[in-house]
């Protein structure tokens, strides 16, 4: 025995495939649109670095020998971790070239040429932490005998002053 389905069942059935390709077609039928927004995003400033120079140990120099080495630290006081890329380490001098005394005098015919500065490490590549990070090295000075023999007696006791510059 077959059992027949009503004409409302019929119906029932039939609209509800209706309905469901109607409900197919609607996921196909949308609109496009665009749109943009904008924000302002803030870049932060490097923090000069703080260059402490440790009193010289070794010495004292004399034409052709002795040498005096000269510990310092860097530090970064910022909020961010910077790159210190170079060290310079120079003797401060006149416009004459003499050097130039911790007092900020000249001390007339005490060349500067007449003195060597190494710094121990004069390209550290190197990050520094933020908060107080710090980087230490050192620079030796020596004073050079002159050949040929060149009275350098305007050095004696003299005190020159050696600048550490960080970048």
């Amino acid at each position: 025995m077959h059992k027949r389905f009503s004409l409302k069942k019929r119906i029932v059935v039939a609209g509800a495939g209706v309905g469901l390709l109607a409900g197919a077609g609607a996921a196909y039928a949308y609109f496009t649109s665009t749109g943009t927004g904008s924000g302002d995003v803030t870049v932060g400033t490097a923090t000069d670095w703080a260059v402490t120079v440790a009193a010289p140990t070794g010495g004292p120099l004399m034409p052709g020998s002795g040498s005096e080495t000269v510990g310092y630290t860097v530090t970064n006081n910022g909020t961010s971790a910077q790159m210190l890329a170079a060290v310079k380490t120079t003797l401060d001098t006149d416009t004459n070239g003499n050097v130039m005394n911790a007092n900020g005098h000249a001390v007339n015919g005490c060349l500067a040429s007449w003195f060597t500065v190494t710094d121990a490490h004069p390209t550290p590549n190197q990050s520094v932490a933020a908060d107080g990070g710090t980087y230490q090295s050192s620079a030796t000075v020596t004073l050079n005998e002159q050949s040929p023999a060149v009275d350098q007696n305007a050095c004696q006791g003299a005190t020159p002053t050696l600048t550490v510059s960080a970048s």
